[in-house]
């Protein structure tokens, strides 16, 4: 079986998933990666990905915009929360706070999205 592909990512982490999410709005994409993309040490703690919503993005992906959505210098910020709105974006977390929970980091995860969520509404909806 053939198929083709305008872009190929390699990796199923933050950056992988952001980037394909990101390309899929102008092309057709594909993503390599060594194990499945529940996996991935970046989604493997989110009851949502692994039982309700496969598609949704997961916090690490959903953080890793938060950070430039927040940061004053950024210029594509609100590229940045449409991209997040999309049915397997921001929305689907559920606030089951896993995520916070298994933070090797100890980030509030789960307040970093609601805050997100926050901003989203205020800057897109208001």
């Amino acid at each position: 079986m053939f198929h083709e592909y305008d872009v190929v990512v390699v990796g199923g982490g933050i950056a992988g998933l952001y980037t394909a999410l990101t390309a899929a709005e102008q092309c057709r994409v594909a993503v390599v990666s060594k194990v499945h993309v529940t996996r991935s040490h970046s989604v493997a703690a989110c009851p949502v990905i692994l039982e309700q919503k496969p598609k949704f993005i997961g916090p690490a992906a959903i953080l890793r915009a938060q950070r430039y959505i927040f940061d004053s210098r950024a210029t594509d910020k609100i590229e940045r929360m449409q991209v997040m709105e999309k049915p397997y974006g921001i929305w689907g977390c559920k606030s089951y706070y896993m995520c916070t929970m298994v933070c090797p980091k100890n980030i509030k995860v789960t307040k970093a999205i609601l805050m997100t969520k926050k901003k989203i509404i205020q800057e897109l909806h208001s």
